[in-house]
């Protein structure tokens, strides 16, 4: 079994890996829209549980890239999946009316999660 003490900035940050599946820690602070210093922090903390690693740039030695482990991979599929799930229980308890209203915001959704800020 394992355990994951973490909080939601960490949650997305193993999405984002595991959707990119190596950044920068300025990348990742991007993504996440937060401060470097709270990027560092999100990182030490997942490194001492063995979800992500810290790897050199090998063309850029002063570049850090940080991918999930293994078990950061296991982690966070397992994470999605429960959020997917979670997420479909919440559209149940929506009437008809509210999930067709709900459908038609989705585009719009999608276009704004794709201009750059």
């Amino acid at each position: 079994m394992i355990e994951l003490r973490a909080t939601k900035g960490q949650f997305k940050l193993l999405r984002v890996l595991l959707a990119r599946q190596r950044c920068t820690m300025q990348e990742l602070a991007e993504q996440l829209a937060v401060a470097p210093p709270a990027i560092t922090a999100m990182v030490k903390r997942l490194l001492t549980q063995g979800f992500i690693e810290r790897v050199r740039d090998e063309q850029d030695w002063r570049v850090v890239q940080v991918s999930l482990t293994e078990r950061g991979q296991r982690v966070a599929s397992l994470y999605q999946e429960f959020w997917l799930t979670h997420f479909q229980s919440l559209l149940g308890h929506l009437d008809p009316d509210e999930l067709m209203q709900l459908r038609a915001t989705v585009p719009i959704l999608r276009h704004l999660s794709n201009i750059e800020a």
